[in-house]
């Protein structure tokens, strides 16, 4: 049920009969108000005798510019007044509603919006889900109707693939009747012209699991793999070295022994700090990469890197810039080749009041094991089973992977990527995107592809929370993420790399149309 709020202050200003500055209004809803304006309880009496409905809900006011009246109980009497509660505010206004949406059930559809429009040849009707659900890959199929005052020939205009489709409907009793299949995450924009459709009814397919694309797949990653680096060693203007811990730890522990005030802390960004930044002090960091295999040709991305003195086993390392990493501010550099073994990377910074210093990464063609609060580096990554990325030598790795396996195919086929931890995947065959796979029911249809078999390519779009995001924050019940979410004290801090599960979780399903 859709409604207006009206503002007593310019109503004298605005009113005009039965209307409020360009809407015209047959109802009003007085809720439970102590006191009313004059002006207010004039536009009532006149509005009610001009055919309009007034309706007072709860108490009728008692109170007429905050002085004691009996207007508002006598308008009361005269019009009509129901208790507080939802279901009375709903069936006192019945003859005003123009949408309902019932389900299987005949029950009004709850966790829905609406939003009709009226131009000068047509309405528009928008519908749109309201929350959230829990467990929207296991959603299934509402089956739900729509019924709307008049007769009206609907046309489905689908915002996603530009389409639009004129529906069947029916026609009881002056409402017209549309049956409209959703998932938990669909909107309906209809367009809506007088008259009624000749389309008929056509009942949507039903669908079966036959099977599940158990294979190990040959992988391709968009980008090379990352490790990341935020646990060294450290030491301050030369002095000992000190044992591994989180880099903004070190920030914070290097700022209060030095005496630079740490507003970054709050999260600021340096350049928001106006006067010097006198950068009079160092900091070393020493970083151990332990490595199953050589590698050749690493990079190593960082920020500042053009104040910053860089060794890698020893060497000095040479600081031209071969690009960017994700952000502009992480500039890339090369390293050479990772040794087997044990690795050792050192960064020299100056540190002044506005100085940071965050996490490095490594980059290259390898995977990555994260166990605890260490990582390691092993052999490149060429083929993934279904299941958590991490844990299959992608720890960090933030971008996208495509999945490559062979399948038969059919017209009556679809693919079905329920679990996957991604922001959507895409899905092609024969190299030829035939899907975007995003929202509920994650399903890739085969119907304008011809049988047999393909090459199937699943690419899951990468999210950076395990590159970029607050591993170590442990608090799983944190609603607000922020700056301050990458600095924890207490239980709510975790030394180990609390990562989030990637990729494609489970062995995409085969559904087949199911036998009528």
């Amino acid at each position: 049920m859709d409604f207006d709020f009206i503002n007593e202050a310019n109503l004298p200003k605005q009113a005009n009969g039965m209307k409020i500055g360009a809407m015209e209004y047959r109802t009003v809803l007085v809720p439970n108000c102590r006191t009313l304006r004059k002006t207010t309880l004039d536009y009532l009496e006149a509005f009610a005798a001009n055919g309009g409905k007034v309706i007072f809900v709860g108490e009728a006011p008692t109170l007429e510019d905050a002085v004691p009246s009996e207007r508002g109980k006598k308008l009361a009497e005269k019009t009509s007044q129901i208790g507080w509660s939802e279901i009375r505010i709903l069936n006192a206004l019945e003859d005003n509603r123009e949408v309902d949406l019932r389900n299987e059930k005949g029950e009004r559809t709850p966790n829905v919006l609406y939003q009709l429009r009226e131009e000068a040849d047509c309405r528009w009707l928008f519908i749109s889900h309201l929350n959230l659900v829990n467990n929207d890959y296991c959603a299934e199929r509402e089956l739900h109707t729509l019924h709307l005052k008049g007769e009206y020939v609907p046309e489905l205009w689908n915002t996603l693939d530009g389409s639009v489709t004129e529906l069947a409907a029916e026609y009881k009793n002056g409402q017209t009747l549309v049956t409209l299949p959703l998932y938990c995450h669909d909107s309906v924009l209809l367009r809506l012209t007088k008259g009624r459709s000749t389309q008929l009814a056509v009942e949507p397919s039903e669908y079966e699991a036959v099977g599940f694309a158990c294979v190990e797949c040959d992988i391709e990653l968009a980008e090379p793999n990352v490790c990341l680096l935020d646990m060294p060693r450290y030491r301050i203007n030369g002095g000992a070295w000190r044992d591994e811990e989180e880099i903004l730890r070190i920030t914070d522990t290097v700022k209060s022994e030095l005496n630079l005030h740490n507003d970054i802390a709050g999260g600021a960004q340096p350049w928001v700090f106006s006067g010097e930044n006198d950068e009079t002090e160092t900091v070393e960091l020493e970083y151990t990469v332990n490595s199953a295999v050589s590698v050749e040709n690493v990079c190593l991305a960082l920020e500042d890197v053009e104040k910053c003195e860089i060794t890698f086993n020893g060497k000095p390392v040479e600081k031209t810039v071969l690009g960017i990493y994700v952000d502009d501010s992480i500039q890339k550099i090369a390293l050479g080749k990772l040794n087997e073994g044990k690795n050792i990377i050192t960064i020299k910074k100056p540190c002044g009041p506005v100085t940071t210093f965050e996490a490095c990464y490594l980059l290259g063609d390898f995977g990555v094991e994260a166990y605890g609060c260490k990582t390691k580096i092993t052999a490149p990554v060429r083929k993934l089973s279904f299941g958590d990325q991490t844990r299959q030598g992608l720890a960090f790795y933030g971008g996208n992977v495509t999945y490559k396996f062979k399948l038969d195919t059919a017209k009556d086929m679809k693919l079905a990527i329920k679990h996957f931890a991604q922001p959507l995947c895409t899905v092609a065959v024969d190299g030829k995107r035939i899907a975007t796979v995003a929202i509920a029911p994650y399903e890739a249809s085969f119907e304008s592809v011809e049988p047999g078999e393909h090459e199937i390519e699943i690419t899951a779009f990468g999210n950076r929370f395990n590159t970029f995001g607050a591993l170590h924050n442990a608090d799983h019940n944190c609603k607000w993420h922020g700056p301050d979410s990458w600095r924890k004290e207490g239980a709510r801090w975790s030394c180990e790399y609390l990562l989030r599960p990637t990729g494609i979780l489970s062995a995409p399903m085969i559904l087949k149309k199911a036998a009528e």
